[in-house]
């Protein structure tokens, strides 16, 4: 009950006195966070830069850009932004909190890691255990007051029920909680609890992500909507965690944001532009192509997002197979701050089924030389893209079966594909067509679509229509009719076939 969370809380420095609860009701759940002091810590090659409230650093003295403030749906007009502890448990509520950087704006290039490290200081009616998860606050939602008057209805300041109390309301729904709408829907990190102490979350996402996070956060301050804490109870138990917020007398135990970040050259890859690719994980598909003809070529884009030139730039496949893959170079191999240059992959797969490379860029950023990048693309013989053009297979079965004759005209499908017709359309005409001149010449020809490394194709003669000879094989030019002329006047009978078989 409630009230026991009032009489245990009170015995803990940091933690709300009674009046700081009196309007929470039927379950507790608020969230309340800070913002921090800085703290820098360099490193070779990278840096650090960590905030809890209050402590002076080279950037900004006596640093107190806090926004914080919890919402809850048992008291919707109300605020909490000055509690000492943030509250999980059974019931509904949120956090909001929001990071000033205005002054660091500029003086780090590639974020390559963020986390937030907080502590339970108590949990109450134990076994209890939840899932903590962050996401990024929509802009839609910024301007967000935390308010000063704790647990009390305060005209300007956030409430569950409103962004702004008996003024403006949140963007999608009550207590800022649509996904999609009030709140980004991909979760930046997430922490199980089930006991009290200290833990760290790390957020997930790529550089370019974890920089456009913080980027908001250096930029007007209008538009800096910060983060949304939602719990989760996943035990059995109902009970209540309470997390030391930025507000607490424990000084050294509030909430901690820390950012790392890249000094020096800083190599970003994207394909296409503006989808940055990850070392080591990333792979981009050329898709089907027949063998031995030109695919797909991909433009992939180079930038230098670091603080120092970006040099020794080289880009190769290497391993697998590496032949099928064509790699143009760079239009520059040197890149200075925040400049790019782009190169072109080709793919021309060399034998049928899946092939694969990796694209390994090299360069002078010590944090990601070599950068490796999946290539994969499928090679398909021309007779199985032609099935998949006309039957969506590629299987030699079915409809698509090369002896099948789905149109019923007596032309099976290989020579349907031999000769370039549609298996699908009833062809009233043989593969071959034959004219007589007045003086006896007869002239023989027909489509010859594909080229002799795939069908072979053989002319045969005969007087008697039971002993055949090889007239002419492979006649004529891929893409033309093949056309053959014979001076039947020697003969009472000449006879003309074409065969057409698949070449080994």
């Amino acid at each position: 009950m409630i009230p026991n969370v009032k009489s245990q809380c009170q015995t803990l420095a940091g933690f709300p006195d009674r009046s700081s609860l009196r309007s929470i009701r039927g379950g507790v759940l608020p969230v309340v966070i800070a913002i921090f002091f800085l703290l820098l810590q360099y490193q070779v090659g990278a840096a650090t830069i960590s905030y809890r409230q209050g402590l002076t650093n080279v950037y900004a003295p006596n640093y107190q850009g806090t926004s914080d403030t919890m919402l809850l749906s048992t008291s919707p007009d109300y605020n909490f932004g000055t509690s000492l502890s943030c509250y999980f448990g059974p019931s509904d509520s949120t956090g909001l909190l929001r990071f000033d950087l205005t002054t660091f704006s500029g003086k780090y290039a590639r974020i390559t890691g963020m986390s937030l490290a907080m502590r339970i200081g108590q949990i109450n009616s134990p076994p209890a255990e939840g899932d903590l998860s962050i996401y990024q606050v929509s802009e839609a939602n910024a301007g967000w007051v935390a308010g000063i008057a704790n647990g009390l209805s305060q005209a300007g300041a956030s409430t569950w029920n409103q962004l702004s109390y008996n003024t403006v309301n949140w963007a999608g729904s009550k207590g800022a909680k649509m996904a999609g709408v009030d709140f980004n829907t991909t979760t930046l990190a997430t922490h199980h609890w089930s006991n009290t102490g200290d833990f760290v979350m790390n957020f997930s996402g790529t550089p370019a992500q974890l920089r456009a996070l913080v980027n908001q956060w250096a930029g007007p301050q209008n538009f800096n909507a910060g983060l949304l804490l939602r719990n989760v109870r996943t035990g059995d138990t109902p009970g209540t965690a309470a997390f030391l917020s930025a507000n607490t007398t424990l000084t050294d135990k509030r909430p901690t944001l820390t950012i790392t970040y890249t000094t020096g050259p800083a190599l970003i890859i994207e394909q296409p532009s503006g989808t940055e690719l990850v070392n080591g994980s990333s792979s981009i598909d050329f898709g089907v192509s027949a063998v031995g003809s030109a695919g797909s070529n991909k433009t992939f884009t180079l930038r230098n997002d670091g603080t120092t030139t970006l040099n020794s730039i080289v880009v190769s496949a290497t391993g697998g197979n590496s032949a099928d893959f064509t790699v143009g170079a760079p239009g520059a191999s040197t890149l200075a701050p925040g400049a790019s240059t782009t190169f072109i992959v080709g793919f021309t797969p060399g034998g049928p089924a899946v092939r694969s490379s990796t694209l390994q860029i090299t360069s002078n950023d010590t944090t990601a030389s070599p950068f490796n990048i999946g290539l994969t693309g499928s090679g398909w013989t021309s007779l199985q893209a032609w099935r998949n053009q006309y039957f969506q297979t590629i299987n030699n079965a079915g409809d698509a079966a090369d002896n099948a004759d789905p149109d019923e005209d007596g032309l099976g499908n290989f020579l349907e594909f031999a000769i370039g017709s549609d298996p699908k359309v009833f062809d009233a005409h043989g593969p071959l067509s034959l004219e007589v001149s007045p003086e006896g010449v007869v002239t023989v020809s027909f489509k010859r679509a594909r080229p002799a490394t795939e069908v072979t194709y053989t002319v045969r003669v005969s007087t008697d229509l039971s002993a055949w000879g090889d007239y002419a094989v492979n006649p004529g030019t891929v893409g033309l009719d093949a056309v053959l002329t014979d001076n039947v006047s020697a003969s009472a009978l000449r006879f003309f076939r074409l065969n057409v078989q698949a070449t080994p």
